[in-house]
């Protein structure tokens, strides 16, 4: 059964943690699924705020952006070892996150724009919260804040206590940045989606110090806390059952306070399971592509399926816009990825090898 999976198409790099993979894929598919019933009642699917499939998928809105974030700080762990090479590491982290949000954030303003739909100033795609590219914006400033806030601290410190002092620091900006999101400060503005970055801040930050005991914890798990651990789970999806509305926002300092210990616990609680599922890996390992691309393929499907079904109804379409949504980014990357200037421009990968030679870019995966 599933023998199609041991195809080259679904091979998994053995390089990668299979669990971390498993995880960031189940976040993908929330968040696939999330926004082909839309944020709003009146976007994606638009079935309204009482429908069934909206709650249910809106339970998991504290659950869904905290648990990437959390598991970007895990693997941001071992990306900076020292103090030192500060432009540098922003500088790997701005083509990474900021090119693509130039090029695919203006592929979707234009699309959106040929369609016909109404669309703020380009410029807007690139300073402030655009769409879903928000994320690449306020990711950038959490690991710049954190790279920054590091780099001088070490400036005069021992270098053999680097770690202790970034963890001091993990801590004063998760602690800082829960403060802020809470109570909201009217002088953090959304310019470059800096009130966002607040909100992922103890997320990500609690993903770094995890990160550190993530290997010797899922060795010491045991039974009953695999079963706690599943019980917390269940809980929070009902909890978000609950609180679901008609927005998408957080509209009470208490309703945003919710979030920041649902978003830890949730993601401890799936480290705590560890669960290793070949599907879901081989999806995580698709996760960036997945997120960066998945709005153009569920919206086009969902306007196919109203031009030649309109008098059907459109949950029997959900199956069909979510498979578009998550394996339509799959199969454009795998294209993407034997361009060489596709890889720099649209996933942020190492420049090309005649970019390198001509303009003395250094090489950098």
């Amino acid at each position: 059964m599933f023998h199609f999976l041991k195809s080259p198409f679904f091979s998994l790099n053995p390089k990668r943690d299979l669990t971390v993979d498993t995880i960031r894929g189940m976040a993908c598919i929330a968040l696939v699924a999330f926004h082909v019933v839309g944020g709003d009642p009146d976007q994606g699917m638009a079935v309204g705020v009482n429908d069934w499939l909206y709650r249910m998928l809106h339970s998991f809105t504290d659950m869904r952006m905290p648990l990437f974030s959390f598991i970007s700080g895990i693997v941001f762990f071992s990306f900076p070892k020292s103090g030192t090479g500060f432009h540098w590491l922003v500088g790997k982290k701005a083509r990474r996150l900021l090119l693509p949000l130039l090029t695919v954030g203006t592929l979707c303003w234009l699309s959106r724009v040929i369609m016909g739909i109404e669309s703020e100033p380009l410029y807007k795609v690139y300073f402030s919260p655009y769409n879903v590219y928000w994320y690449l914006q306020s990711t950038f400033l959490v690991m710049s804040l954190f790279l920054l806030v590091n780099y001088c601290a070490m400036r005069r410190a021992d270098r053999r206590e680097f770690q202790s002092i970034a963890n001091m620091n993990a801590i004063g900006l998760g602690v800082l940045g829960a403060y802020i999101h809470v109570f909201q400060f009217p002088y953090v503005t959304q310019f470059l989606s800096l009130q966002k970055a607040f909100y992922l801040m103890p997320f990500f930050m609690s993903g770094y110090l995890f990160g550190q005991v993530a290997q010797v914890y899922a060795v010491r798990v045991k039974l009953g806390q695999k079963a706690l651990a599943a019980l917390i789970l269940g809980g929070f999806i009902g909890l978000g059952f609950a609180m679901v509305d008609g927005g998408n926002g957080f509209e009470t300092a208490t309703r945003r306070a919710v979030c920041i210990p649902v978003g830890i616990l949730t993601a401890l609680s799936l480290f705590t399971l560890a669960p290793r599922v070949r599907f879901l890996a081989w999806v995580g390992d698709k996760s960036y592509a997945i997120y960066l691309f998945h709005v153009f393929f569920t919206g086009a499907t969902e306007m196919v399926w109203r031009k030649l079904l309109p008098a059907m109804d459109i949950h029997f379409g959900f199956l069909g816009f979510f498979a578009a949504g998550l394996l339509g980014p799959i199969i454009l990357s795998w294209f993407i990825l034997k361009v060489p200037l596709g890889r720099w421009l649209v996933l942020g990968l190492a420049a090309p090898k005649f970019m390198q030679e001509r303009f003395g870019i250094q090489r950098a995966h």
